[in-house]
């Protein structure tokens, strides 16, 4: 039988991990960078290693995180280093009504 680990981090307020999170989001952006020329490319899709997500893989620990996350609206305002054509709209609609950093 295999044993899980306590979540340490479940003792950490939402709106204290979201403020950690905003604080991230300062110093991790995420880049959307163009292929280098030794880069394969498959008909118009550039390979996923161009993306460095940054602060937004915070969305990929737990489900609690990806809710704290998604949930504030001003992690997700800073359109001008967005990680793709993509993402534009996502990161739009994730913004709920904050005001954009374009």
């Amino acid at each position: 039988m295999t044993r899980t680990r306590p979540d340490i981090t479940s003792a950490i307020p939402d709106e204290t991990l979201s403020l950690i999170f905003t604080f991230l989001r300062s110093v991790d952006p995420p880049l959307y960078r163009d292929r280098s020329p030794n880069q394969q490319k498959c008909a118009t899709v550039t390979l996923p290693h161009n993306r460095a997500f940054g602060w937004i893989s915070v969305t990929f620990v737990s489900r609690r995180w990806r809710h704290v996350a998604i949930g504030n609206g001003t992690l997700w305002t800073q359109l001008n280093n967005f990680i793709g054509p993509r993402w534009l709209n996502e990161m739009v609609r994730r913004s709920k009504s904050a005001p954009l950093d374009i």
